[in-house]
């Protein structure tokens, strides 16, 4: 197999041929392993690609956007160079890896995680002015940091657009937006953007669901009809049936209900962007990034709110619980009150005698009173010197960490025994109790400590 000759590049053979051109694996002489794409020129707008480059290039990209290594638009052959990301199997043979091979096999937790990444990577591009055309899952690539899935974007504004003469529009065809499809001149026009929010609103339920929301298998069954013996003949798009079969689906359907209130969001963010009215649809990516944002605001401040108003409910209960308490006792009281009374009506046979019992019980009642509120001064000062032994003891091992002295010189046994003492006791309260921050620096204490 002759491999073509890329200056500076050693090719070792085909990774895949797409649309725009076939994509081979090249190496280089200070090493490293590169993605070649050699460019079909009648399916490439060289001006608008080589245009996308100079503007993303004005500004550093985030990492979701794989970076361009070498370009040439007006050499022969033309082609593009990038990091090559995949896997050898075990026959040698390279596997890029890319979220086309991963969808409806990662959690929906994940898969959220990942989009609202590309949908960032987007909107960098939009703000650039940067139209992507071509956006699938074959075009996300991904590596694996720390055990997550990081996307790479690539192969931006190599799509279905103005100026581009020849192109297979086969696997393309689900993720066009209805008007890219028919009109891709008005990409001119500022509509790349729009068809942008629609390509990854079939990317989002897709890599969610392992299924595309439209028109499912059009393309195989055009084809079918147009070249019944596979002989290879162009694909011709008959706009007028495109969008009839596209506009018998107008409703999303998702496969199983969301899991949480969040995820109802974000489906609703991606039901807008597949709005077949392009009017109707967001402007651009950095509409579905803010979306996004907003969701995962709300859904962090119901988790804060939540455990707040578990904290707050925990409190209560201790709250009721001491006044249950001091209740109970006072009932006591005036049960005792009231059955000294009784017998002492009974015992009384004159007036003036159940007028002294009578004042003796006025007595009682007021003492008993006087208890009660000797009880919770005690109880306020209890947890007054509970406060302060707390803070001594946090102060304690302040100054022990910040002091360069030895531990000897700075606490006895005994006051290191108390203090251990006193976490562990917290410590073993807390065990069953709701995490809290207080908890948090116990638990943080007595590891110091010990």
């Amino acid at each position: 197999m002759n491999l073509p000759k890329i200056e500076g590049y050693k090719l070792r053979g085909v990774l895949g041929t797409g649309s725009c051109g076939t994509v081979y694996l090249g190496e280089r002489a200070e090493g490293g392993m590169y993605a070649i794409k050699l460019l079909a020129s009648l399916a490439v707008n060289r001006d608008v690609l080589g245009l996308s480059f100079v503007r993303i290039g004005r500004k550093a990209r985030p990492a979701t956007i794989l970076d361009v290594i070498e370009y040439d638009l007006v050499g022969s052959p033309q082609f593009i160079a990038m990091p090559f990301l995949g896997e050898f199997g075990t026959d040698g043979v390279p596997v890029p890896a890319s979220f086309g091979s991963l969808c409806g096999s990662i959690p929906e937790s994940e898969a959220w995680e990942v989009l609202g990444k590309i949908a960032s990577g987007m909107a960098f591009l939009h703000r650039e002015g940067v139209a992507h055309c071509n956006l699938s899952p074959s075009n996300i690539l991904y590596v694996k940091e720390r055990g997550r899935l990081e996307p790479r974007i690539v192969d931006i504004s190599l799509g279905w657009l103005g100026g581009v003469h020849r192109m297979d529009l086969d696997p393309l065809l689900p993720y066009l937006a209805p008007e890219q499809a028919i009109t891709p001149d008005d990409f001119f026009k500022g509509a790349g953007l729009r068809w942008d929010v629609y390509a990854f609103g079939v990317l989002a339920y897709e890599l969610i669901t392992g299924r595309l929301p439209r028109i499912a298998g059009y393309a195989k069954r055009v084809r079918d009809q147009q070249d019944p013996h596979g002989v290879g003949l162009p694909f011709v798009l008959d706009a007028e049936d495109f969008l009839l079969k596209v506009e018998e689906e107008q409703d999303i359907q998702w496969p199983w209900q969301a899991a949480s209130h969040g995820d109802a969001r974000r489906r609703k963010v991606i039901e807008e962007c597949l709005r077949i009215d392009p009017q109707k649809r967001w402007v651009d990516l950095r509409e579905v990034e803010r979306e996004f944002v907003t969701v995962e605001n709300e859904a962090l401040s119901a988790q804060l709110d939540s455990k707040a108003r578990h904290e707050k409910r925990r409190q209560r209960d201790k709250l009721v619980k001491t006044r249950i308490f001091s209740i109970s006792a006072c009932f006591g009281m005036v049960a005792a009150g009231g059955y000294g009374v009784h017998l002492a009506n009974e015992l009384a046979a004159e007036r003036e005698q159940r007028v002294i019992e009578e004042s003796r019980l006025r007595d009682i009642i007021a003492e008993r009173d006087q208890k009660l509120a000797r009880l919770r001064g005690e109880l306020e000062e209890a947890q007054q010197s509970f406060k302060q032994a707390r803070d001594q003891t946090d102060g304690l091992i302040v100054s022990f960490l910040d002091s360069s002295e030895e531990i000897e010189r700075i606490l006895e046994g005994r006051q290191l025994e108390g203090a251990l003492d006193f976490y562990e006791q917290r410590v073993a309260a807390a065990a069953t109790e709701t995490i809290t921050a207080v908890s948090i620096q116990d638990f943080y204490n007595l590891a110091l400590l010990r």
